[in-house]
């Protein structure tokens, strides 16, 4: 199979391909990851994917590479929640979700080696979470699982235990639709090995 650069430096995400068995690389390139822009979530999430991988294929002049990128965003009402930028926020994030059902949007996009396009797709999912009490929360920061999560937790580890339940893909949630991606890959030619 050939390599894959990811434009993500999330470890989630590298160890979905892992688990694949599609050998990638990581090469990533800072864009500015602004989710108040006034698009849908899934345009948002879909735009900052391609954004990762246009700006790791100039930043690297990866002209025939297979690139993928991926971004997530979470959604309650109106609101959009992106990555806490310290524990305060993140708690004010967890105090919001409690007793509520929520969205996860992520996006993804691969660039095809033989050519410049870009394709996207993108993924929802409804996340329900439990009620949750102060020690509750408390629990959960002390761990610091919220660090550089969107929407503030890890559902793949101690945040499955905010979680009463979803509706759709645990893979999105996670950060990486891996359903969409795999159809992705096979639309476009990428030989998956068993």
């Amino acid at each position: 199979m050939e390599t894959v650069t990811l434009a993500s430096t999330s470890p989630q995400r590298r160890e979905m391909l892992q688990r694949l068995g599609i050998p990638f690389r990581v090469l990533t390139f800072d864009i500015e990851e602004d989710i108040s822009r006034g698009t849908s979530p899934a345009d948002l999430v879909e735009t900052l994917s391609r954004e990762k991988v246009e700006a790791v294929r100039k930043a690297y002049r990866l002209a025939g590479n297979w690139i993928v990128g991926a971004d997530t965003v979470v959604v309650l009402g109106e609101k959009r929640f992106g990555k806490p930028q310290s524990r305060e926020e993140a708690r004010s994030f967890l105090e919001t979700f409690s007793g509520t059902a929520h969205e996860v949007y992520t996006g993804v996009a691969l660039a095809k080696a033989s050519t410049r396009e870009i394709f996207t797709s993108y993924d929802r999912t409804v996340v329900h979470f439990a009620k949750l009490s102060r020690q509750d929360i408390e629990w959960y920061l002390d761990s610091e699982e919220w660090q550089g999560a969107a929407g503030g937790y890890r559902i793949q580890v101690r945040g499955a235990c905010l979680v009463e339940r979803i509706e759709g893909s645990y893979a999105t949630v996670v950060g990486l639709p891996i359903h969409r991606l795999y159809g992705m890959l096979r639309e476009h030619n990428y030989t998956l090995s068993a």
